[in-house]
């Protein structure tokens, strides 16, 4: 019967000749080596140690010294390596943030350039509108100026100069002919018995006679002349540059081309009208309200005389 988990004793003895046997080969390869190498086995004693040269000492203690050192500097060096690597990293790791807040602005700053874009589109066109809104009012009171100006200048009714207007002008150019010593005659100029012709015909018929004869006498005096309503049914006519009988000349014509007019009024129906008109030549040293009272007493005159017709007033200034 076998007893298990126990060694045979016969087996040990064995294995321990083994492991003798196989001490004893590499001793004697050791030995061998040594003599191939000039050394015997006695010179490996301690004696023989102390008297080898320094060149033929080995020691593995020797070495493993050189090799911790060695390695004490790679892992110094590694060390410094790694600061660096570490460096390095924490710089990436800044410039990462950096460029990424960069990043974030820049697109921040598109963002608001974009908008900032379309508020100023939005502006331009509210500019834009405003101008076009500024120039069409510009333009609406430059007509309404124009308008305005042309009421105060001119009279609705007949297209003459109004009364106002009229003054200026004649005072502008009295004064323009009295620096230059040139001669000047002005005309008065009434309808005769207007206010009749309104009782008996309307004063639609009188409104047409007033037109008619305005027309008349704006087709035969000059561009320079200045003709204007003064009030109802009177006119006044300035002739710069004429002298006593050209005026006359002027008058005369005036009232003959007067007479012959036929006013149309409704139904087919017509009138006649006919002017008297006073007129004088300024004299030297004569002032502009001197020469109109005398002009407006020619006209007395020639209501007196029968209407119709011209009349200087050739009294001296006063």
């Amino acid at each position: 019967m076998k007893t298990a988990g126990r060694p045979r004793l016969g087996s040990a003895r064995l294995d321990s000749a083994r492991l003798d046997a196989a001490l004893d080969a590499k001793s004697e390869a050791l030995v061998a080596k040594l003599a191939a190498g000039g050394l015997s086995a006695g010179s490996l004693g301690p004696e023989a140690l102390a008297k080898a040269p320094e060149a033929a000492r080995f020691s593995l203690f020797d070495k493993e010294e050189e090799v911790l050192r060695s390695a004490a500097l790679m892992l110094a060096q590694l060390g410094d390596i790694g600061g660096t690597v570490s460096d390095l990293a924490e710089a990436y790791r800044q410039s990462y943030r950096e460029q990424e807040r960069l990043v974030r602005l820049s697109d921040r700053m598109q963002r608001d350039l974009q908008k900032a874009k379309a508020r100023l589109a939005e502006q331009a066109s509210d500019l834009l509108a405003l101008n076009e809104t500024l120039a069409a009012e510009i333009e609406l009171r430059g007509r309404l100026e124009l308008e305005l100006r042309s009421m105060l200048e001119t009279d609705a009714l007949t297209g003459a100069r109004s009364r106002r207007h009229f003054y200026d002008l004649t005072a502008a150019e009295f004064a323009r002919q009295q620096r230059n010593g040139a001669a000047l005659s002005l005309a008065i100029l009434d309808l005769d018995r207007f206010k009749r012709l309104n009782d008996a015909h309307g004063h639609e018929a009188g409104d047409a006679a007033l037109r008619a004869f305005a027309g008349c006498c704006q087709q035969m005096i000059r561009g320079f002349d200045v003709f204007g309503r003064l009030g109802g049914e009177e006119f006044g006519l300035l002739l710069p540059e004429t002298g006593l009988e050209e005026a006359r000349a002027v008058a005369e014509r005036i009232c003959a081309a007067t007479a012959a007019l036929e006013v149309p009024l409704a139904q087919g129906q017509s009138i006649r009208i006919s002017v008297s008109i006073g007129f004088a030549t300024r004299a030297p040293g004569e002032t502009l309200e001197q020469l109109m009272r005398r002009a407006d007493r020619g006209l007395y005159q020639a209501k007196d005389q029968g209407r119709g017709r011209a009349v200087a007033d050739q009294a001296a200034a006063g």
